[in-house]
């Protein structure tokens, strides 16, 4: 896939899960909503307590 190819993928499916670890190396699965900003860069928002 194209980078271009994967920012329209992006603009058109904004629904992703973001995998990490805990500190007690399970799994952490965390349902979030992307987008693309102005410089074609895939973005997300996050908050500090989590």
């Amino acid at each position: 896939m194209e980078r271009n190819e994967a920012v329209e993928f992006v603009k058109e499916n904004m629904r992703a899960v973001l995998a990490t670890r805990r500190s007690n190396g399970d799994p952490q699965l965390s349902p979030i909503t992307i987008s693309v900003d102005g410089e074609a860069r895939v973005v997300f928002s996050t908050t500090e307590d989590r």
